[in-house]
């Protein structure tokens, strides 16, 4: 169960975390599932930024496009901002 999300700075970006049953989880870029960055399929660094993956797919498809994939990620911490 989803229950709030949290937002780190590190290098200039924001990657997004989530709380699932109390544990603070990562976010897939790709398909914005909850990964536990303990237990990913895989992570990348890309522009300073940790990535982490739930499946090969999606790192497949990140690998393919980080560029926009990246932008995309912002976009969303955007929309989820509260001025």
């Amino acid at each position: 169960m989803l229950d709030s999300s949290n937002r780190s700075q590190h290098s200039g970006e924001v990657f997004i975390f989530v709380r699932v049953f109390g544990r603070l989880m990562a976010l897939d870029p790709v398909c914005e599932k909850p990964v536990n960055p303990h237990n990913a399929y895989w992570m990348i660094w890309y522009k300073g930024t940790p990535y982490y993956f739930d499946n090969e797919e999606c790192q497949l498809k990140f690998d393919a496009k980080p560029e926009h994939y990246r932008l995309l990620a912002l976009e969303r911490r955007e929309k989820q901002s509260v001025y």
